[in-house]
């Protein structure tokens, strides 16, 4: 049931059912999903579990990947300190490396980092132009 539902609404942002869909879409995604599968995220507010998700050089993520974390996450939840992460030599782990590490370029923390640093950036940036023009502003009317 829970599967039906992300596939459906992975569906509405993946209509050409390519399997990728932006990883800029995820916190839509995520709150499109609900509980239990999804969540409310708000900006880059996510989930640790779902950080590790694959981002290839388009900027986009895969349906298995997202999934395969959104389903760790919920055995995490459900199982607690019961939960056992699979071995690196479990078929399944290795299948789902392959898939992503062909085409991986980030992970969605490290592409959400690098859009916060800009974001801070940006407003640094500004401070400094808005300072630099109260301070000449300061100086025409002094000279008036």
């Amino acid at each position: 049931e829970d599967l039906d539902h992300f596939i459906k609404i992975w569906a509405k942002f993946d209509p050409d059912a390519t399997w990728y869909i932006p990883a800029s879409d995820m916190t839509q995604l995520l709150n499109n999903l609900g509980p239990p599968m999804g969540a409310t995220y708000q900006g880059h507010n996510i989930d640790p579990c779902l950080k590790g998700i694959a981002v290839n050089n388009k900027k986009q993520v895969h349906i298995v990947d997202v999934a395969a974390r959104l389903a760790k996450r919920l055995a995490i939840e459900k199982q607690g300190d019961e939960f056992g992460e699979l071995s690196d030599s479990h078929p399944l782990q290795q299948n789902l490396e392959k898939l992503t590490e062909d085409e991986k370029e980030m992970t969605l923390g490290e592409m959400y980092n690098n859009q916060l640093t800009v974001l801070i950036r940006l407003a640094h940036r500004w401070k400094r132009v808005a300072k630099e023009r109260r301070q000449q502003q300061s100086h025409v009317e002094g000279d008036s």
